[in-house]
This record gives C-alpha cells, structure tokens and sequence, in this order.
C-alpha cells in the first residue's frame, strides 16, 4: 500500500506489478516519473482516490516525460479512479503495440477507469489518452483533454465491449481525428461530449 506519509513516490526505473501481485494507491499520494519509465499491470492495481483528493501521476522533471500506465493481462478487479494522469508518452512507430495509449494503455484486462482527469500526454502512435483493445474495459465520467497522438488523440477502443459513457474529450489533437475511435468491437457508449 502507498499512503500518502510515503509521497511523493519517486520512480527511478520501471515500476512492474506481477501477475499474483498487487499494489493499492490512497487518496492524495503521487508518484513522479524521473525518466521515461512506465507502470506495467500485470497484477492487481487498485489507485482509487477522493473527489477532493486525487492520485496523481505525472513526470519529475520538465525535460523527460514518462511512459504511462500499462495493463496486460492484468486482474480484471483493477481500477483507477480520481486520479490525474498526465506528461506521459509513448514512442515507436504507429503499428507498435508500445506506441499505444499515451496515458493508460490496456490489454486484455477488464478494468475501469474512472472520474480521472487525462491531460498533456503524447504518443507517436495511436491515442495519447486511453486505449484499450481485447478488453471489457470501463471508461466512465473521464475528463481528457489537451492530449496529442498521431492517430487519434482522446480515446480508442480496438475489440473492445466496454462501456465508454459520461466522459468529457476536448482539445486532443492528431493527424487524423482527436476524439473517440471504434473499431472491431460493441462498445456501449453513452452521453459523451466531444467538442475542441
């Protein structure tokens, strides 16, 4: 468990959550990326935090951004919930599956991602917010913004059912679209706004 009488949590390589793992995050605790490192799931991750009291997820130093959260194959149980997640990117070329998901990349797990703000995060790829593919994932009453991808720039979903609803996409930018995309998949979604 991090608390917050631990934080800020400064990471200083890869922070990796083994499958019959898990790590809890409470409300107010952040965690700084000091080099392009990433949080890679592959167990249970739990970082739910409070309306007025979020879990924050960011970079330490202006000149090095960090390389996001990552579920594969983790427990479907995860979740993140009033969290901040922003100044994260991926790199490689757009077909890579590590140029996905600047902010929060998911496969194969049914997580939910919710009440998070996702702000300032790149990708050379697809999506600098959230993507998920291969998963039920939920992504409910999400605020994403001012994110930059060069495919798609908000929120992806590639054979995903997920319930996608209530959340606010505005200002992302790509080459080519900057706010929802769809595709091999029944996602619900419900009652979103997507405006610039």
């Amino acid at each position: 468990v991090w608390d917050v009488d631990g934080s800020p949590y400064i990471a200083v390589g890869d922070i990796v959550i083994q499958r019959d793992d898990r790590l809890v995050i409470e409300p107010g605790v952040e965690v700084r990326f000091q080099q392009p490192f990433y949080l890679l799931v592959n167990g249970l991750f739990i970082a739910v935090g409070a309306e007025d009291d979020s879990i924050t997820f960011t970079w330490d130093r202006e000149d090095e951004r960090w390389r996001g959260i990552r579920f594969v194959d983790a427990d479907d149980g995860s979740q993140i919930s009033y969290a901040i997640i922003e100044y994260a990117e991926t790199i490689g070329e757009y077909d890579q599956v590590n140029a996905r998901g600047g902010g929060i990349a998911c496969f194969r797990t049914d997580a939910l991602f919710s009440r998070n703000t996702i702000r300032h995060n790149t990708s050379a790829g697809r999506t600098a917010g959230i993507y998920t593919e291969d998963c039920d994932a939920n992504i409910l009453f999400n605020h994403v913004y001012g994110n930059i991808a060069n495919t798609n720039g908000a929120v992806e979903a590639e054979n995903s059912n997920g319930d996608i609803s209530f959340n606010v996409v505005e200002g992302n930018r790509s080459q080519h679209g900057g706010g929802m995309l769809f595709y091999e998949g029944a996602p619900t979604i419900e009652y979103n706004i997507i405006r610039n």
